[in-house]
């Protein structure tokens, strides 16, 4: 569905006056890791990057520091408690694209059983537009819940039982 609202926009207007930014996490049982993929629009990765470290991800496509800034913005405004302990083991696994949204793919390690309760707290882009939204989407085994993140609640938590 958010797939639908972010194209349809796109080729309404050319640009995407929805600032928005899609999270899904999953884990399921068997798998040492929780699988966190983020979505956002290319132009607003783009953005941050020409601001924090004055690169164009574009023109400079084969600028070798490009995943490791985008992996650090991520982390530094992505943080993730699995039963109350701050989770930061990520491994990088692929990027793709999505009409005009990059998707990043990570596994967070450490995670060992299902969790009892997750917490998320989702800021990146916040600091750019005042009206963005964070999406995030946990599913763990049968249960799954969809929390809209906004700068006045920038944190959901995900109870299992």
């Amino acid at each position: 569905m958010l797939n639908f609202i972010l194209y349809f926009s796109l080729l309404l207007t050319g640009s995407h006056p929805l600032y928005l930014s899609n999270t899904l996490m999953q884990y399921d049982e068997g798998k040492n890791f929780l699988s966190v993929k983020v979505q956002i629009f290319e132009t607003d990765i783009q953005e941050i990057l020409m601001i924090a470290h004055g690169i164009d991800i574009v023109k400079e496509a084969s600028n070798p520091n490009i995943q490791k800034y985008v992996d650090e913005y991520i982390w530094h405004n992505l943080k993730i408690r699995i039963d109350g302990v701050l989770k930061s083991d990520y491994v990088f696994i692929k990027k793709g694209k999505n009409f005009d949204a990059l998707i990043y793919e990570y596994q967070l390690k450490g995670v060992t059983k299902i969790p009892n309760v997750v917490k998320v707290e989702a800021t990146y882009l916040m600091e750019l537009f005042e009206d963005q939204t964070n999406i995030v989407t946990v599913s763990i085994g049968k249960k799954k819940k969809t929390f809209p993140l906004k700068a006045f609640n920038t944190e959901a938590e995900f109870k299992i039982n």
